[in-house]
């Protein structure tokens, strides 16, 4: 990674900012399109064994089955725009179909996380956060450590919507949620959402937490930038 060299502060011109913006852009977008591989390694590791050696029935298997169909579709999308569009909606159909056929399994569990994704990807916020909402309310604690997942999502459909104090409330619930070495990344969604609200102070530091904890992260030239812009000599 790329070290920040000691420069002098600069004052940030238009154009910088436009593409500052399409940076924090971008790293929505990729943190949601690694969601789902994130999530479905730590769903084979955690969760395999015990789908496959211990439930055995025949639904399950079938879910399973129809599950990793609909993320083959999901993951293994081409380029961007319509191509990507059209992978996400057929995958969001297999994912219901799975929920309705399948419910109450491990896996027609997950689907509804994974038709959230799906949603939001297809800018169908409102529906990608009841979808996220349905998994919260039907994971139980055998699928507890996805649902840091979920809060993040509905934190980004929130966002998307442009409903930030609710967004704020749900990465704030995923940084809680989550493993203790992983709410790191949460400061930088927070950061965002606070300075899109409008309140430099907390985004400021939020800003600065994060260059702090993430001294590696690709993304501690951007927070830098951020801070230099919006807080001031201190």
């Amino acid at each position: 990674m790329a070290k920040i060299k000691t420069k002098k502060k600069e004052v940030l011109d238009p154009e910088a900012a436009v593409s500052l913006w399409v940076q924090v852009q971008e790293y929505v977008q990729e943190n949601m399109r690694q969601l789902g591989a994130i999530a479905l390694i730590v769903a084979v590791v955690a969760g395999g064994i015990t789908i496959w050696q211990v439930t055995k029935s025949r639904s399950e298997r079938e879910a399973v089955s129809q599950f990793n169909e609909a993320m083959n579709i999901m993951t293994q999308r081409a380029g961007k725009g319509a191509e990507a569009e059209a992978s996400y909606a057929q995958a969001l159909e297999k994912f219901k179909a799975i929920t309705e056929k399948h419910s109450g399994t491990p896996s027609g569990a997950e689907a509804l996380l994974y038709a959230g994704n799906c949603c939001y990807n297809l800018k169908k916020y409102d529906e990608a956060i009841t979808w996220y909402k349905k998994f919260l309310d039907e994971a139980g604690s055998s699928l507890s450590y996805m649902k840091p997942f979920a809060y993040e999502g509905l934190g980004y459909a929130c966002e998307g919507k442009g409903a930030y104090k609710e967004a704020l409330e749900y990465f704030e619930k995923q940084q809680s949620a989550g493993p203790a070495d992983a709410g790191s990344m949460v400061l930088l969604n927070l950061a965002r959402c606070y300075e899109l609200e409008n309140n430099r102070e907390k985004a400021c530091s939020l800003y600065r937490e994060f260059m702090e904890k993430q001294p590696a992260s690709s993304f501690k030239d951007l927070a830098q930038t951020k801070v230099e812009s919006l807080c001031g000599k201190k």
